[in-house]
């Protein structure tokens, strides 16, 4: 069971002490880092891996994927503004990498899930409400929807990955609630 489900900023976690939901010493916590650039801060060497387990996080997925839709992506190669940036859209093979990582752990007594991207809104704010509406679903979340939205009340989630989460997962997908 997931007890509690946090959207955060890429601060919030390299300075738990700024955020109001500090990991450090509090438990078993496991976090899903997303970045935008190939080159960014991926969580991959082992140095960084103590580093997290130092904030009280013991195991961790990270992606890289753009906070874009697929619109916005034919556009920007419309215009030629794409080429050999590394962006990239977020992908069904990313989708089945988050929901096999909350499915490996969702049966756990985990205190948290921080899901984390550049600003914390939109696309950590996609995958945490889909994992807080996935595991309610299943009755595996100690965290409610009632509770998740004053905890998180900045997101803004990017529908289109919430979209790709839903259809990988069979969950229904509402674009006016998501």
């Amino acid at each position: 069971m997931i007890k509690a489900i946090y959207a955060v900023s890429r601060l919030a976690i390299a300075h738990p002490l700024h955020s109001n939901m500090n990991a450090k010493g509090s438990g078993r916590n496991i976090l899903i880092s997303i970045n935008t650039y190939p080159d960014g801060v991926l969580i991959t060497e082992q140095s960084h891996v103590e580093r997290l387990k130092v904030l009280g996080y013991f195991d961790h997925l990270s992606l890289t994927f753009a906070d874009i839709t697929s619109e916005e992506l034919f556009s920007f190669r419309m215009k030629g503004g794409m080429e050999n940036t590394g962006i990239r859209l977020f992908s069904y093979d990313d989708a089945r990498a988050i929901l096999a990582f909350i499915d490996k752990w969702k049966y756990e007594e985990i205190d948290r899930l921080v899901v984390h991207c550049d600003m914390g809104q939109s696309r950590s704010g996609a995958v945490a409400l889909w994992a807080q509406r996935y595991c309610a679903q299943q009755g595996l979340s100690g965290f409610t929807e009632k509770q998740f939205w004053p905890a998180n009340h900045e997101i803004s989630p990017n529908k289109y990955v919430g979209q790709v989460l839903c259809e990988v997962s069979g969950m229904k997908f509402d674009p006016y609630d998501f």
